[in-house]
């Protein structure tokens, strides 16, 4: 078993949301910025969250298979989670469930907490 999945939860325990370390893929496909927000501001080194499930090149954008809105929400995330790995806030991956079928997920690095306990630039500014 890879190490990052040692700690990430079964579908039948994932939630939606941003609990420590589990893969919110069962009902909300999507966390909102509003919970990446709250999560960004309330993680420690390592925690983990599941962003999107899908197939982000083909979910992301108003021409979404999913629908305008939830198009352009997913495109905000991923484009916040971004910047956010670009300045070494957090470190991304996917993991792959069936083919184009993937979980997107962003962990917090030390570095993104203590940029964010010293009062330095955040990533979702």
């Amino acid at each position: 078993m890879h190490p990052v999945d040692i700690h990430m939860a079964t579908e039948a325990e994932a939630r939606p949301g941003f609990e420590r370390n589990v893969t919110p893929d069962c009902g909300q496909r999507t966390l909102s910025f509003a919970d990446l927000e709250r999560w960004f501001s309330t993680s420690s080194p390592v925690d983990r969250v599941s962003y999107f499930r899908g197939f982000l090149a083909l979910d992301r954008g108003p021409a979404s298979r999913h629908g305008e809105e939830a198009g352009r929400e997913l495109d905000r995330v991923a484009t916040a989670l971004m910047v956010m790995a670009e300045t070494g806030d957090v470190h991304l991956i996917q993991r792959r469930n069936n083919p184009y079928d993937y979980t997107y997920i962003a962990i917090m690095s030390r570095a993104g907490v203590r940029r964010r306990a010293s009062g330095g630039k955040r990533g979702l500014t």
